[in-house]
């Protein structure tokens, strides 16, 4: 049970830190409406349950045709984070076209769940960690799920009430997304080792 919860702690860490669906979801909250942030965030909950289904699928197959290949890609995923952890933070702005149909939050939602790194690297990676026989696969991918509509609704819950007074010190941030990398990849790394 500890492992679950464990589990659920680290998926609400990851789905927190800042990333192309945390984006979306403030600049839809900022500038269509909560309406909106709600039709797109359902979008990126839907992305990560066929993310993490295919992810497991993919797995599954690795663990299966190759000795130790959980491991191997439980270690390229440890690299990853290692590297994400101590990459100089990129300051890219992020640009949402404005003539997107309105109608389109929730495909939109999708799609940046499916190409989003971020949620592969989880899912191939930290995932496997917490796979045992006596929890169902499905269950740790609707854990995550249900994490992005908690917290992009917490999302949207503060920036609609502190539009002008929320401020969000950008360096805090990176500071805890890279905690988070590191924390991602020394996981990885004893899980990849046990591993092979």
């Amino acid at each position: 049970m500890s492992s679950l919860v464990t589990y659920f702690i680290i998926s609400a860490l990851t789905v927190a830190s800042p990333g192309a669906a945390v984006v979306f979801t403030i600049t839809n909250t900022l500038t269509k409406g909560p309406g909106t942030a709600i039709r797109g965030y359902i979008g990126v909950a839907i992305g990560i349950l066929v993310v993490g289904y295919f992810s497991h699928e993919m797995l599954l197959r690795v663990d299966r045709h190759i000795p130790g290949g959980l491991g191997w890609v439980t270690l390229f995923g440890a690299c990853y984070f290692l590297w994400l952890a101590a990459a100089k933070p990129h300051n890219k702005k992020v640009v949402l076209r404005e003539k997107m149909a309105r109608n389109h939050e929730m495909l939109s939602g999708v799609l940046i769940s499916v190409t989003n790194p971020k949620a592969l690297l989880f899912f191939t990676s930290v995932y496997p960690l917490y796979l045992d026989e006596n929890i169902h696969f499905f269950l740790l991918i609707v854990i995550f799920a249900g994490n992005v509509i908690f917290i992009h609704s917490m999302y949207t819950l503060c920036f609609t009430t502190y539009k002008k007074r929320l401020s969000l010190n950008e360096e805090n941030w990176q500071k805890i997304t890279r905690l988070l990398y590191l924390f991602l990849s020394i996981s990885c790394f004893v899980y990849a080792f046990k591993q092979m």
